[in-house]
């Protein structure tokens, strides 16, 4: 999947609707598959690495639902510039 770099009012509808998308397979039927979430999400403001965010309503929702969900970032090198975007 792709979320555009831009961080407006519609960025924040557009994230709270692919995080309600994610929950109905980890919560649902799905729930006890394996989920595999993949793509460039621009997140340049989560650190993986010590799972800590910036305060920005993006980053801290994908980060929230990410650790809540049990997920792990297996990208752990730069992909664009200094920051880890592909997830």
């Amino acid at each position: 999947m792709y979320r555009p770099l831009y961080y407006n009012t519609d960025a924040h509808s557009y994230m709270n609707l692919l995080i309600e998308c994610f929950k109905k397979y980890v919560d649902g039927e799905h729930g006890k598959q394996v989920n595999i979430i993949t793509g460039d999400l621009n997140c340049p403001k989560i650190y993986w690495n010590d799972m800590t965010s910036d305060s920005d309503h993006i980053s801290t929702t994908l980060l929230k639902f990410a650790t809540a969900g049990g997920f792990h970032q297996y990208v752990n090198f730069e992909t664009h510039g200094n920051n880890i975007l592909d997830l």
